[in-house]
């Protein structure tokens, strides 16, 4: 249920505006130039130390051209992928109890990404005669996208016995197998013998351990119940006030028995308590109540004022009826943030990162990401941010690892961002937002005459005059 740890990271987001070219003509030459001028002048900003602009400690490994990675996609087989219309839609969901059904649009280039590895996925799990793989054309039955809130694409929704939940795992064939592995899997293990005990207890699943005197009866048909359900609501109580709210905590979870688990955290419990209010970040002694969706979108949600028999009832109704607002974790919003670098929380994420003005780009590569701000410092319509991915949460920016580079083209905020998956290097993530950005840009450079001049000594009252009048707008 919890990670065994947390790694520190940061996550930089790259904001671009700009406005729109009139030349289209020459955008594909501009680029071609561009390209070339980062490739040639890689090494002249240090990575470590983005203020100091042309210094001779740069990094040479983001000189090398990468070879172009638009190569023609192989042939799919997609013969276990079955496709479903509105026609067919509810008839086939009725006949299977496990349906995992892709809402995709033919010219999504997140949906071509993933065909192959859907498809792949698809065979692998073809065996389970309860089980479907499938997809739906969202820009061809549009009232079936609407009717399960399609905000994107893809949107891949995981249908047990007609009720549907996000997919969120990652898009490749071995997540999708291992996730859907994990939906249908027994909930219960029973240990049995010296090597299934270790298999499972040495795995990287969290386990918790029964110890019952038959591995059939009441208990143990209990305990199966217990394991399928994801849903949590948490009671986190010091030991010396567990004796008020434990028992109207436990009076609550009688009537969500089968819907909601009641679990109960000793808050000053060393080994177990504090490990776990940390998780969620809870902070202090004071009884806290908590609902936890325990599945890949991991959204708590906090119950506010008096601990009661019928706060709990009502919050918990709340809870599955989706209808509370979710918390999530945020540094205080920076009281200046002119730098080159903006700095993202989680409560100006929205206002950054989701601007549909603005193509943005988000990763946890803050070195080379210097050097990137740097030499788009002179575009006024370019913004570089970065978000502590430790101590700030957003839901529209949740990596699958790190470092992870996500991509919000300028426009299209509703849909999924993009992920970079090429070399971290100045002129491969040049190229990507090149490539991806809703609004073209043009790339600035310094004049080469100021760039030399920097770069060995600083000049005087007159020669900056006389550079600043000669090219004011090429200043980096």
């Amino acid at each position: 249920m919890f990670p065994r740890s947390l790694a520190v990271v940061f996550l930089l987001l790259l904001a671009a505006v700009a406005v729109p070219s009139t030349t289209g003509n020459s955008k594909d030459a501009e680029g071609e130039d561009d390209l070339q001028y980062l490739i040639d002048n890689a090494d002249d900003i240090p990575a470590n130390d983005p203020d100091e602009w042309l210094q001779e400690d740069g990094d040479d490994d983001l000189l090398p051209e990468s070879e172009p990675d638009d190569l023609p996609p192989d042939q799919i087989d997609e013969t276990h992928v079955l496709v479903l219309t509105a026609s067919n839609f509810s008839t086939f969901l009725a006949s299977r109890r496990h349906v995992m059904v892709e809402f995709y649009a033919p010219w999504c280039g997140h949906c071509q990404a993933l065909a192959p590895d859907y498809a792949a996925a698809a065979a692998d799990l073809a065996a389970h005669h309860d089980l479907a793989l499938a997809k739906v054309d969202a820009t061809e039955d549009t009232d079936l996208a609407q009717k399960y809130d399609v905000q994107g694409f893809p949107t891949i929704l995981f249908f047990i016995d007609g009720v549907p939940k996000d997919y969120t795992g990652a898009r490749t064939k071995d997540a999708i197998v291992a996730w859907i592995d994990n939906k249908l899997g027994p909930g219960v293990h029973n240990l049995t013998d010296l090597d299934n005990a270790e298999r499972i207890l040495t795995g990287d699943d969290k386990a918790v351990l029964a110890f019952l005197d038959t591995l059939s009866g009441s208990h143990s048909d209990q305990l199966a119940a217990a394991s399928r359900l994801e849903d949590n609501i948490l009671l986190f109580a010091v030991a010396n006030e567990s004796s008020k709210f434990l028992p109207i905590f436990k009076e609550a979870a009688k009537s969500f028995k089968g819907k909601l688990l009641f679990v109960f955290v000793e808050r000053d419990n060393e080994e177990v308590g504090e490990p776990v209010a940390n998780y969620f970040g809870i902070a202090g002694q004071e009884t806290t109540v908590l609902a936890y969706t325990g599945n890949e979108d991991a959204k708590k949600f906090f119950l506010d004022g008096e601990v009661s028999l019928d706060a709990i009832k009502k919050f918990a109704e709340g809870f599955l009826e989706d209808k509370l607002t979710p918390f999530y974790k945020s540094e205080p919003v920076p009281e200046s943030n002119d730098g080159d670098v903006k700095v993202v929380v989680g409560k100006n994420l929205d206002q950054i990162v989701l601007d549909e003005s603005k193509d943005v780009l988000l990763e946890a590569l803050e070195p080379t990401y210097n050097k990137l701000a740097k030499y788009l410092h002179g575009i006024n319509s370019l913004i570089i941010a970065k978000m502590d991915g430790t101590t700030n949460e957003h839901p529209r920016a949740k990596p699958d690892g790190f470092p992870t580079i996500l991509f919000y083209p300028a426009g299209k905020k509703s849909f999924e961002p993009i992920t970079f998956e090429g070399d971290r290097t100045v002129v491969e993530m040049y190229k990507f937002i090149k490539k991806n950005a809703g609004i073209p840009f043009k790339l600035k450079r310094p004049d080469s005459s100021e760039t030399k001049t920097k770069s060995t000594q600083s000049p005087t009252s007159s020669e900056s005059e006389k550079s600043s009048d000669t090219s004011p707008k090429d200043e980096l």
